[in-house]
C-alpha cells in the first residue's frame, strides 16, 4: 500500500507541473521573455511592408507621369518635325547684325528643338552666318566656311532654323548684353578667325589694312594677345581711334617699315591682314618678300595681283567666320578684351562700328 501511495503522489506531482524556480520551469520563462522581442519584430515588419507599399505606389505614379509625358511628346513630335529636322532647332531672334560682309548673325532663344537637338530649349544662343556639315574632309581640315554642304544665312527674319551643334548658348559664365551680342558670331568671330589663321606671335610685324568694324575688333584682339600691330590710315576717326589704342598709323610702306624698325622688327617678313575686301590691292603692295597675306574674301573674293607670287608671298583666304571660334570670341568680349558695346551701334552710317538691330 505504501508503494502504491508513493506512485500516486508522483503522478499528482507530474500532473501539477514543475514547481516555480525549478529547472523544469526555466524554458517556459525563457519563452515568456521572448514574447516582447517577437512583438517588436512584428511591428518592424509592418513598418517595412508599409514603406514598400509607399515606394511601390510612388514608382507607379512616376511611371504613369512618364507615360503621360511620352504620349504628349509623341503627339507633339509630328508638329516638331514639321518645323525642324532632327539635328536642328528653331530660334526666335532678339537681335541681328545688319550689313555683315560675311553673312547674317544674331542672338535669340530656342523655341523648338529636333529629336537629336534637345537640351537647348528656351536658352539664349548665338547664331552665326553658316551651318557647315562638319563631317566632310573640307570641314575636317578647317574649311567650314567653304564646306560643299554649307547652309548660308545671308539675311535673318524674326525666326530661323539652325543646326544645334554650331549654336553657342549664353550661360552664367558667358553673359552678353543684347542687342550687341548679335555681332559676336558675325564680325567679332570673323576678326578672330583672321587672327587665328594668320598665326601671328608677339614679336611678328603685323599690319592691318582696312577701316571696317572687323578691323576694329581685330586690332583689339591683337592687342589682347600681346601683339603690337601697325595699321594703314591717313587721318580721320579711324586714325584717331588707332592712336588712342597706341597703334602706329602710317600711310605707306616706308612709314610702316620705320615704325617696325623702332621695335627692332624691321628685317622680319611682315604679316599683312586685310580685313576689307575693297583694299586688297593696297595689301598686296605692302606684302614684301616672304610675307604672309591674310585676306577676308567675303562672298565675292577679290582678285590677287600675280606679282605677289614673284615675291613668294603666302596668301591665305578667309571666306567667313569659323563657327568653332565663336566661343573664344565671346569669351574675349565677356572679359572686356573686346569692347563690344563701343564696337556696335543701332544707328546707320557709322563705318567703324557694326550695326545691330533689335527685333520686337
Amino acid at each position: 500500500m505504501a508503494r502504491s501511495a508513493g506512485v500516486a503522489d508522483r503522478r499528482v506531482c507530474r500532473a501539477a507541473g514543475p514547481r516555480a524556480g525549478s529547472a523544469a520551469s526555466a524554458p517556459r520563462a525563457r519563452r515568456r521573455r521572448r514574447c516582447r522581442p517577437r512583438r517588436r519584430r512584428a511591428d518592424r515588419g509592418c513598418e517595412l511592408r508599409r514603406l514598400r507599399r509607399r515606394l511601390r505606389d510612388a514608382a507607379r505614379e512616376r511611371a504613369a507621369r512618364r507615360t503621360h509625358r511620352d504620349r504628349r511628346r509623341a503627339r507633339a513630335a509630328p508638329a516638331r518635325q514639321a518645323l525642324v529636322s532632327a539635328d536642328d532647332v528653331e530660334v526666335a531672334l532678339e537681335a541681328v547684325q545688319v550689313g555683315g560682309v560675311t553673312g547674317a548673325a544674331g542672338v535669340g532663344r530656342v523655341v523648338a528643338d529636333g529629336e537629336h537637338a534637345r537640351g537647348l530649349m528656351n536658352r539664349r544662343v548665338l547664331i552665326g552666318p553658316i551651318d557647315p556639315c562638319g563631317e566632310c574632309d573640307v570641314c575636317r581640315h578647317g574649311g567650314a566656311a567653304v564646306c560643299p554642304h554649307v547652309r548660308v544665312r545671308d539675311a535673318l527674319g524674326a525666326r530661323t532654323t539652325a543646326a544645334a551643334r554650331w549654336l553657342v548658348p549664353l550661360s552664367d559664365g558667358l553673359d552678353l548684353a543684347v542687342p550687341a551680342a548679335a555681332a559676336v558670331a558675325g564680325d567679332v568671330t570673323a576678326a578672330y578667325t583672321l587672327y587665328a589663321r594668320t598665326g601671328a606671335a608677339p614679336r611678328d610685324p603685323v599690319v592691318v589694312v582696312g577701316a571696317t568694324p572687323i578691323s576694329r575688333f581685330l586690332i583689339e584682339i591683337l592687342l589682347a594677345k600681346g601683339i603690337a600691330p601697325a595699321a594703314v590710315g591717313s587721318g580721320g576717326a579711324w586714325a584717331d581711334w588707332l592712336r588712342g589704342k597706341g597703334v602706329a598709323v602710317a600711310g605707306d610702306r616706308a612709314a610702316l617699315a620705320a615704325a617696325f624698325a623702332e621695335r627692332s622688327l624691321g628685317t622680319r617678313p611682315w604679316r599683312v591682314i586685310c580685313a576689307d575686301p575693297a583694299t586688297v590691292a593696297a595689301a598686296v603692295e605692302l606684302a614684301g618678300p616672304r610675307a604672309m597675306l591674310t585676306v577676308l574674301a567675303g562672298r565675292s573674293p577679290p582678285p590677287i595681283a600675280g606679282d605677289a607670287l614673284g615675291r613668294e608671298v603666302t596668301v591665305l583666304g578667309i571666306a567667313g567666320p569659323h563657327p568653332d571660334l565663336v566661343v573664344e570670341a565671346a569669351a574675349m568680349c565677356v572679359k572686356g578684351e573686346i569692347d563690344l558695346a563701343a564696337g556696335t551701334t543701332l544707328a546707320a552710317g557709322d563705318p567703324l562700328r557694326t550695326r545691330v538691330c533689335e527685333i520686337a
